[in-house]
């Protein structure tokens, strides 16, 4: 089966720079040829090598990558697992509109990214479409550092989801924060890639906005002493206690939030995994991480290097919380940064492009404003996301999202003038996506999304029932900085799709 596949890709070697139907890209395809820009170095790989770096396999329809999506999210569990920064900063009343506003924004942002996924539906998502959309004296540059932050961001990221799950495991609940472009890392192994990818980021981001408001409600009516939550270890089990009166209740509802929170791992491994596997394969890595093993048609090297970096990191951990902290804090503003700059050159190639191609997915006439809607809302709350969330400020709760951002893009930019300006070419345009029959259907994702919707049943039959508004909304302080902390901190959580 597999000779005849290289046989066919052989003959259709010459035309492989060329083609782009709903599960081939290319970047001549979209009118654009940069090689004037590239840098006369080492030459490009080809042939053999090339198909051996995009060999993987159709696994998924829309069905199923929307389900990934939406487990992968997880916005609602969450909710109900961060509560302590919401209510000391601004309380209930902050929190049950704040989220309003984060799911509006986070409706522009996805559906900004998801139109630019029609367009180019590849696991290198937003240092591909930058370089797609930039301007071409500039787009080599750009998307050097954007393929950097976004790789980064979401190393970052990843050590943080497996140290929440660790500490749920523990007892001890703090945030995750899954964002919606990891379904976009994936869209190499989605069948109709142009149409399905866009569908599920843009849908997810709804459906999870009214989950993530229904837990809030359900917590606000029925949590009782909110002394008595914040000062619990885990303010999500103390509250469950005090509204079933029974910690057996209490124990299979967190155990089914620990179930889905071992999925957002799964699903983060594979979309970390498969942004390493493209940085690698345009040249941002060392090319041996692009590696697809023939077998299981996976990016067996690319699973394991953000695995392995995220174990050292964790024995940091041990050591030190305040030094982990600071790492797993440039996720949020890693991938907003990321957000800012795919997000400003689609509104850079709307106004300057006249014959802009879109994908199968488009927003039409409320394209504009809503690109310059989701570029607002993203800057806005990017400038809150690097303050401290206590204060006074000391060296164990300082946010060190900047700090750490700013090496990061230090080491990015001294990457570029040492070497990669001279010797990166840019994006190869031969690496295309080989279209493989996919497996059958798997209900794995649907399992966890009935998973959720369950939990949610269960929240809502076994939680005391509140005929009146309780104090919670009648008492909160809705200073300026409340509402600017919760707004940031549901962004952090919910916009970080």
């Amino acid at each position: 089966m597999e000779d005849r596949e290289l046989q066919l890709w052989n003959k259709q070697n010459g035309a492989m720079a060329h083609e782009d139907n709903g599960d081939m890209i290319s970047e001549s395809s979209h009118g654009r040829n940069d090689d004037s820009l590239s840098p006369p170095s080492r030459s490009r790989t080809t042939g053999e090598t090339v198909r051996a770096q995009v060999r993987v396999k159709k696994l998924f329809n829309f069905t199923q990558i929307f389900f990934f999506a939406l487990t992968f999210m997880s916005s609602w569990e969450t909710m109900a697992l961060y509560l302590t920064g919401s209510f000391t900063n601004g309380g209930p009343r902050a929190l049950s509109w704040g989220i309003i506003v984060v799911v509006c924004g986070a409706l522009a942002q996805s559906a900004s990214l998801a139109e630019m996924a029609s367009m180019q539906p590849i696991a290198g998502a937003q240092y591909h479409w930058t370089h797609h959309l930039a301007p071409p004296n500039q787009k080599r540059f750009i998307t050097w550092m954007q393929g950097w932050i976004t790789w980064f961001a979401w190393v970052s990221l990843l050590a943080g989801v497996a140290n929440t799950t660790a500490n749920m495991l523990q007892g001890v609940v703090t945030a995750n924060y899954p964002g919606f472009d990891g379904a976009v890392h994936m869209s190499e192994e989605v069948r109709r890639a142009k149409k399905a990818v866009p569908r599920s980021m843009f849908w997810t981001v709804a459906i999870n906005g009214i989950f993530a408001y229904a837990i809030i409600l359900t917590i606000l009516f029925t949590m009782g002493s909110i002394e008595d939550a914040l000062t619990a270890p885990s303010p999500i089990i103390q509250i469950c206690q005090q509204a079933t009166g029974s910690t057996s209740a209490a124990t299979a509802m967190v155990c089914g939030l620990l179930i889905i929170s071992l999925a957002v791992n799964l699903a983060s491994i594979a979309s970390t995994s498969r942004l390493t596997w493209a940085w690698s394969r345009d040249g941002g890595l060392p090319s041996w991480f692009s590696y697809i093993d023939r077998k299981h048609s996976v990016p067996v090297r690319a699973v394991w290097l953000p695995i392995v970096i995220v174990m050292v990191l964790s024995c940091l951990n041990i050591a030190s919380t305040a030094a982990f902290g600071a790492f797993i804090a440039l996720s949020s503003i890693g991938l907003f940064s990321s957000y800012i700059i795919a997000i400003s050159c689609m509104v850079h190639a709307r106004f300057k492009q006249k014959n802009l191609q879109f994908g199968d997915w488009t927003m039409g006439r409320l394209g504009l404003p809503v690109n310059i809607f989701a570029l607002a809302y993203t800057c806005y709350v990017t400038i809150w996301l690097p303050f401290p969330n206590y204060l006074p400020v000391n060296g164990v709760n300082m946010n060190y999202a900047l700090p750490i951002f700013g090496v990061s893009t230090l080491f990015a930019l001294s990457y570029w003038l040492l070497s990669a300006k001279k010797n990166w070419r840019g994006l190869n345009k031969e690496v295309i996506r080989l279209v493989v029959e996919g497996a059958g259907w798997t209900c794995q994702f649907l399992l966890l999304l009935c998973t959720d919707i369950l939990i949610i049943i269960i929240i809502l039959l076994l939680l005391k029932k509140q005929e009146s508004l309780p104090l919670h909304f009648q008492c909160a302080d809705m200073s300026l900085r409340g509402r600017v902390f919760v707004i940031r901190q549901r962004s952090m959580i919910y916009g970080r799709k």
